[in-house]
């Protein structure tokens, strides 16, 4: 088996040291499935434990290589960060699904998502993250999902819209739900319309019955048909810096700048 270290080498053949997370930064990884080599996915799977190997191979096409790809990532980040084996993290799921590792040598957390042809990753050091990536499938029927999941403000917001604008809208406020759900580790069917959003001059609000203090939210520019939401719930009183990366399983990573579209509280692009 390839020794990951030989892929965390500068090009003299010297070890580079490892990533640095900083207490107020959010790392956000993300790749497109069809830029990654046969390499990289043999890799990946590799160091999937036998569970995660037979969850992938219940599935296929895109959807199986999504699964095995976004696992693959979340090991070498784990790697990268904390110099232990991609192959020897192991990793134990809450109540409604949500994965942590299990005897983690630091404190810090980690969510993923993926869709269409993104796989996304997001680290912190602490606190709790949600993230959620959607593709805007415009032959969706999402009046039924708003009917249920949105409140009654978002979906009047959602009738005044035009048809392109609408189908925008819904799956940006469908991204923010998943994300501050994934962060908070709920049930994503029981708990998605118990917050509302506002979103207006490129400013998040919290509105309706459970608003979640406290939660930093941002919406992000990745691409054309695409909507990007992270949540951050961190552990004390402050906002966390983001920072974006574009790299596969095997791969340093190279900064990668968003757009940012709206947020909680004003804040620039994502260098």
């Amino acid at each position: 088996m390839t020794d990951p270290r030989d892929f965390t080498k500068d090009r003299a053949g010297g070890s580079k040291a490892p990533r640095r997370l900083d207490d107020n930064q959010v790392h956000l990884w993300l790749y497109q499935v069809e830029t990654v080599s046969a390499e990289a996915i043999a890799r990946s799977k590799s160091w999937l434990n036998r569970f995660e190997r037979e969850r992938c191979d219940r599935l296929a096409g895109l959807e199986r290589q999504r699964a095995l790809l976004s696992r693959g990532l979340l090991r070498w980040l784990l790697f990268v960060y904390f110099e232990r084996e991609p192959a020897a993290w192991e990793f134990e799921t809450g109540e409604h699904g949500k994965p942590a590792v299990v005897d983690a040598p630091a404190t810090f957390c980690f969510n993923l998502s993926h869709s269409g042809s993104w796989i996304a990753c997001a680290i912190a050091c602490d606190g709790d993250l949600g993230l959620d990536v959607q593709l805007r499938d415009p032959a969706r029927r999402y009046e039924r999902l708003a009917k249920r999941y949105f409140t009654d403000t978002e979906r009047a917001r959602l009738a005044q819209l035009s048809t392109p604008a609408r189908g925008r809208y819904f799956y940006d406020l469908w991204s923010l739900k998943e994300a501050l759900t994934k962060a908070r580790g709920g049930a994503l069917p029981t708990a998605l319309g118990k917050a509302g959003f506002s979103l207006e001059n490129e400013r998040i609000d919290l509105v309706g019955d459970d608003p979640a203090i406290g939660a930093d939210l941002s919406l992000l520019s990745l691409a054309a048909d695409y909507s990007l939401a992270l949540c951050h719930l961190p552990g004390v009183s402050r906002r966390a810096e983001i920072l974006a990366f574009e790299g596969a399983p095997g791969e340093r990573g190279r900064p990668l700048a968003l757009a940012l579209e709206a947020a909680t509280r004003p804040r620039s692009s994502v260098p």
